[in-house]
């Protein structure tokens, strides 16, 4: 062996990675229902097509509680069921948004 030789050591053996076990998924929940139905006709100026002047379909009383005109009043701000559907309204309001945008 000369100087100018450099000693060449064998290549080491790779070793096999353990497949990763996989876990049993978790029941889903039931899917909500279609908010579509319920806020017919829901836009950013328009109220739902359900809404008269004898009343709003999201407050359930006879003010309109349109999201963007104005929501709930004070007094319905502790009626969940009020709530619940101000909350599904603003979802609704916001897909449909996302869909003219988009589409």
């Amino acid at each position: 062996m000369t100087m100018t030789d450099i000693p060449i050591d064998p290549p080491k053996p790779v070793k096999k990675k353990r497949a990763k076990k996989r876990r049993a998924a978790k029941p889903r929940a039931p899917a909500l229902p279609k908010v579509a139905d319920e806020f017919v006709g829901l836009s950013v100026t328009d109220c739902c097509k359900a809404c008269s002047a004898a009343g709003c379909v999201i407050s359930g009383s006879i003010f309109c509680g349109h999201p963007r005109k104005g929501g709930l009043q004070g007094g319905d701000m502790h009626n969940s069921e009020a709530l619940e559907r101000y909350r599904r309204a603003q979802k609704a309001m916001a897909r449909s948004d996302a869909e003219k945008r988009f589409s």
